[in-house]
């Protein structure tokens, strides 16, 4: 029997709702949240943690997820449920964490049991506030999970493997949005974020995640924290502004030539959905660069090119995941012409998809900052060569992972 399996076994059943909700996420939620069915973290990490302990916030996180997602899509019956399962996570994280606080130094079974679980739920808690509403909620848990993460990884002198995967996986899902929410203006990433999501993450949980090489997330890190350190005193002139973005900009055109492992095409011509999403999100993160640290607008020549190429790649990519949604962000704030009616609902239209897929909170908050951006831009044409000067200040702490 699998692990997982294993683990869905371990779950008390003392309400049927609970098991319905429990085995909805596990059946539902969790395969359309990662690239590769083979490598799902929410099934073989948080599952397995959540069902080793039937009375830990760990459990209600995942039952509150799987409520909030029945609740979006109109099951108006799981609305109390979602709200009850979620604060009884939060008063038990609370808890749990008080009692960490208060532990010995010599660190014990029960203490790494507790970790884990502490790990786990802030990721599940970020996850439920990203999908309800995307509010400045989220942000908070990210910042108090990466805060338990270095101090964890800093209490114990040694990881087993299950240890090392919850480690993992975290730094590679709080890295990750940090990375993509800090494109939108509403995190900040330091060098020191990136140093760890370097050491700690694995190529193959990021690849799942994101549909991304580690490679490609650093290299959009940069261009943020370029950005960044142009607004300090005398740095925006400085030589190794200038040096740091053409070595990003020469490296993400190398980037073009990396395969990720995937079966041979059937044909030269094929394209494979995990060829299109990584090549989406290359061309997507040199729109990025252009659009922030040359102030390109979506008028200019090799913007109108990365759009159509975007564009083009876009067909190729289902909605299953959300992937998307920060290429579909980028393209649409950044490249997109006020005069190009049919592009503008495309996209709309892509957006309407996802949407209906999840129902998710982020996507929901995208659409309408992205309707803003192009209302902006209708009602002030001599300004539309601006990039990315018009996306700032409009929204705050949106999530685009």
């Amino acid at each position: 029997m699998s692990r997982i399996s294993d683990a869905i076994e371990l779950v008390p059943v003392n309400h049927s709702d609970e098991h319905y909700l429990w085995n909805y996420f596990d059946s539902c939620i969790a395969p359309q949240c990662v690239q590769n069915p083979k490598l799902n973290p929410y099934r073989d990490v948080v599952l397995r943690i959540a069902a080793a302990s039937k009375e830990g916030p760990l459990r209600y996180c995942v039952l509150a997820v799987a409520a909030n997602q029945l609740h979006s899509i109109g099951l108006v019956k799981y609305k109390e449920a979602m709200w009850l399962h979620r604060a009884r996570a939060l008063r038990l994280l609370c808890a749990q964490v008080a009692g960490l606080a208060h532990a010995s130094s010599h660190t014990t079974c029960k203490e790494i049991i507790i970790t884990e679980q502490i790990i786990a739920s802030t990721l599940m808690l970020c996850f439920f506030e990203i999908s309800q509403n995307c509010s400045r909620s989220w942000t908070i848990h990210a910042d108090f999970a990466r805060n338990f993460l270095r101090a964890s990884l800093n209490s114990h002198e040694s990881l087993s493997a299950e240890q090392q995967r919850i480690h993992r996986f975290a730094f590679a899902y709080f890295a990750t949005h940090d990375v993509f929410a800090a494109t939108a203006g509403s995190r900040l990433i330091q060098d020191q974020d990136m140093a760890e999501l370097c050491y700690f993450t694995h190529e193959s949980d990021i690849l799942s995640l994101t549909g991304c090489t580690k490679k490609l997330i650093i290299l959009i890190s940069e261009i943020s924290i370029l950005c960044s350190l142009r607004e300090t005193d005398g740095y925006s002139t400085s030589n190794d502004l200038t040096r740091r973005r053409n070595e990003a900009e020469q490296q993400l055109y190398q980037l073009s030539n990396i395969l990720i492992d995937q079966p041979p095409a059937p044909t030269s011509s094929a394209i494979t959905e995990t060829h299109a999403i990584f090549e989406v999100k290359r061309q997507a993160a040199l729109m990025y660069l252009y659009g922030r640290l040359d102030e390109a607008g979506p008028q200019e020549t090799h913007m109108v090119k990365i759009t159509n190429e975007i564009l083009g790649l876009i067909q190729h990519i289902s909605v299953r995941t959300n992937t998307l949604l920060w290429p579909l962000f980028i393209v649409a704030v950044m490249g997109i012409r006020t005069e190009d009616e049919e592009n503008r609902t495309f996209l709309l239209e892509k957006l309407a998809a996802l949407q209906e897929s999840r129902q998710l909170g982020n996507v929901n908050k995208a659409r309408r900052l992205i309707e803003d951006v192009w209302n902006a831009r209708n009602l002030h044409p001599s300004q539309t060569w601006k990039g990315w000067s018009v996306l700032e200040g409009r929204y705050n702490a949106i999530s685009l992972a």
